[in-house]
């Protein structure tokens, strides 16, 4: 109850998942002014205790990071699910993640995770997201590169 007491997790109800989000193959995630003029893929609003705190009051950032790696999969596997055949979900993992810490997280509160995939590449799969406050402020932001692990390799 002091950790996280409330999570509510949506999802966009129409994605467009073509084999390639983009012609340029080169890191797509810094365009943020594109990816802020689309609605997000999949947001969550969380309400944030006192048990995630690293300093009195603020958020850990290794757990921002843990919330930024959940929300970003699920977004793959949204899209996933539009483009791949039936069956077993596939095994993916984060090949890298970098995080932009812009202010604090501060407890207790109420934030908004939302995310975008912003590219797709074969087996690698762009995401990006973002933590905001009640007010909208931008308060952490993290990219990431996924890969989808060959068949048989897990």
């Amino acid at each position: 109850s002091s950790g996280i007491p409330y999570l509510l997790s949506l999802r966009r109800k129409n994605l467009i998942t073509p084999n390639s989000l983009s012609q340029n193959k080169e890191q797509p995630w810094h365009d943020a002014q594109r990816r802020m003029s689309t609605l997000p893929d999949a947001i969550c609003l969380i309400s944030l205790g006192r048990d995630l705190d690293a300093h009195p009051s603020i958020v850990h950032g290794g757990f921002q990071a843990v919330l930024f790696d959940e929300i970003m999969r699920f977004v793959i596997l949204l899209h996933q699910d539009l483009v791949c055949q039936p069956g077993p979900r596939d095994v993916h993992y984060t090949a890298n993640m970098s995080i932009s810490y812009c202010a604090p997280v501060m407890t207790p509160t109420n934030v908004l995770v939302r995310s975008w995939l912003t590219n797709r590449d074969g087996r690698k799969w762009f995401t990006a997201a973002e933590i905001v406050d009640c007010a909208n402020s931008l308060l952490t932001t993290a990219e990431s590169m996924w890969v989808t692990a060959k068949p048989g390799r897990t």
